[in-house]
């Protein structure tokens, strides 16, 4: 009796201890499962979050590239007159820059009307197709009448096209304070690089939809992030849908029934071994992926990469996210950076313009009015509106050059030439500049002599304007001395043209920027007025470029520069 109470004493104990293990296990499995659903919750709001972050962003960068693009094209004196009668501009507007707004700017799609109201031009592609006259009402003109600039989004066939519209105003009026004398609309589809970098950083495929069409707002489900894109004025302008490549959720949620089913069927041996194993392969990774999302850092990646296959592929996923995030954070400032620069290098752009203008126009108005001159100040007068009309003549060919390398519309010739006479007309036409005289600079011709019958195939009108921007880059920094020009061979591989003078010279540092579109170096103990737009490197470079050549620069500061523009022997002929 006794020992079958021993019996039953220790049954009841062993069962009491399974038990007590089996409802142990219960706690610590709905423990787990509660502690995974909040770090399944966790992770949720940080995606919709990190989404939200992530398009506003984008949706910023796109749409202040679109701002500047249209808000230049549409204050300009030229372009007034192109909305009144296209027919009246002495140059072909669709030719020279209309045409080339679609490729050069990757827009999608250009409206201009007049003042009436009629269409003026249209050029469309890809989603803007759909767009038409139409979709821009007269109520939608008559506000942006009183507006100047609007912009507004819609969703067409499931992509987002961001629309931007100015009114057209005289190059002067840049508060566009006047009357608008026309109208202007910009469009630009959301997809190409920034939509593949939104998907390939979210890891998911993204689609549009117009609000107000059933679709639940700012939601989370079944691997679906739904999240409100607004407009400029904070309204709800669409609807964007992220439907996840790889929904984490679910294998979380498999990764937890997966334990249950061992937790219900092990021995206490092996519920004690696998709390120990939950540890290792759930618990851990599970903390590793809330400190990564929380911290936002990389520092526990290569512990998840450890773990099991999904978790090093979440850690994977994780690291792309936050490298990309980075890498959006850096193409942001780099895109502050080139509007910065844009900015500056339209402002001095206008002044030179409007230095030599102003020199055109007070001494034409002296002309007209003053009745008393003499002959010999009238010559003076006219010399200095003719230099100054040559100042201006120069910046518009920079411009027009630096537009027609940028778009690959400059044409290259092929013609074979002798270099030496190349280099004597380079000489002949700068051996008087006035600078020279003024500032006591003795131009030197050096020709090697082995070269001297050298002709070279190529072409000869852009390897001299590439020389004479040189020179002239030389005349302009450099304040007493010499300057000389030549050329010659590099044993059977190269011919070497240089241009090497005794001015301010550029620093090491400044030698990696100064081929660089807008950038303008310090002047130094040069005249600040003669700094020009900072073009004539880039161009040079470019045009050098075109030639299948290259272009050095050899210099320390105040011990003078040497450019070298190096083309291949291939390009070379040499006589018999």
């Amino acid at each position: 009796m006794l020992l079958r109470k021993q019996k039953i004493s220790t049954r009841a104990k062993t069962g009491a201890v399974i038990a007590t293990l089996f409802v142990l296990s219960m706690i610590i499995l709905l423990y787990f499962m509660i502690h995974s659903n909040r770090q399944q919750q966790a992770y949720q709001e940080y995606s919709q979050q990190q989404v939200r972050e992530a398009s506003g962003a984008i949706a910023d960068i796109w749409e202040t590239h679109l701002y500047w693009v249209i808000y230049d094209f549409s204050t300009w004196d030229d372009m007034v007159a192109y909305a009144a009668d296209p027919s009246s501009l002495p140059y072909d507007m669709l030719e020279a820059y209309l045409d080339d707004l679609l490729p050069w700017y990757e827009i999608n799609g250009v409206w201009i009307f007049d003042l009436s109201g009629e269409l003026v031009y249209e050029n469309k592609q890809h989603c803007a197709e759909r767009l038409t006259p139409a979709d821009f009402s007269a109520g939608l003109k008559e506000q942006l009448h009183e507006e100047k600039l609007t912009q507004f989004y819609r969703v067409l066939h499931n992509t987002l096209v961001l629309i931007q519209g100015a009114t057209i105003h005289h190059t002067e009026d840049t508060e566009r304070e006047g009357e608008p004398q026309g109208y202007m609309f910009f469009a630009k589809c959301w997809s190409g690089e920034p939509l593949n970098l939104l998907e390939a950083m979210t890891g998911s495929d993204i689609s549009a939809a117009q609000t107000g069409q059933g679709l639940k707002q700012e939601s989370v489900e079944e691997g679906v992030i739904q999240v409100s894109f607004q407009g400029k004025e904070g309204e709800d302008a669409a609807l964007l849908i992220f439907r996840k490549k790889v929904d984490f959720a679910d294998l979380l949620q498999e990764k937890s029934r997966s334990i249950l089913i061992i937790l219900l069927s092990s021995t206490i041996l092996a519920f004690v071994a696998l709390m120990s194993a939950m540890h290792h392969w759930v618990n851990k990774p599970l903390k590793l992926i809330a400190q990564t999302i929380q911290k936002n850092s990389k520092e526990h990646i290569p512990e998840l990469r450890k773990a099991s296959s999904e978790f090093a592929m979440i850690g994977d996923l994780t690291e792309t996210f936050i490298q990309q995030k980075e890498d959006l954070i850096e193409q942001k400032e780099k895109a502050e950076e080139a509007n910065r620069l844009k900015t500056a290098f339209l402002a001095n752009v206008s002044h030179e313009i409007r230095t030599p203008m102003t020199g055109i126009l007070g001494f034409s108005e002296l002309l007209k009015t003053e009745a008393n001159l003499s002959e010999e100040e009238q010559k003076q007068y006219l010399d200095l509106i003719y230099s100054n009309g040559q100042l201006l003549l120069r910046l518009i060919d920079d411009l027009i050059d630096l537009a027609k390398i940028d778009s690959g519309n400059i044409s290259i010739k092929h013609e074979t030439f002798d270099v030496s006479g190349l280099m004597l007309e380079l000489y002949a036409n700068y051996q008087k500049h006035p600078l020279l005289q003024q500032k006591d600079i003795q131009l030197i011709l050096d020709e090697a002599p082995d070269a001297q019958e050298l002709k070279i195939t190529t072409d000869r009108f852009r390897l001299y304007q590439v020389l004479s921007n040189l020179l002239s880059n030389a005349i302009k920094f450099t304040e007493k001395g010499w300057i000389s020009i030549g050329y010659y061979l590099s044993g059977d591989e190269e011919i070497h043209f240089f241009v090497e003078d005794t001015g301010q010279g550029v620093s090491k540092d400044d030698q990696e920027k100064i081929f660089e579109r807008f950038v303008q170096l310090p002047s130094g103990n040069s005249n600040p007025k003669q700094q020009g737009t900072g073009l004539g490197l880039p161009i040079c470079k470019g045009i050098t470029d075109l030639l299948n050549g290259k272009i050095e620069i050899q210099s320390e500061p105040d011990k003078g520069a040497k450019f070298i523009v190096i083309l291949p022997v291939h390009s070379t002929i040499r006589t018999s």
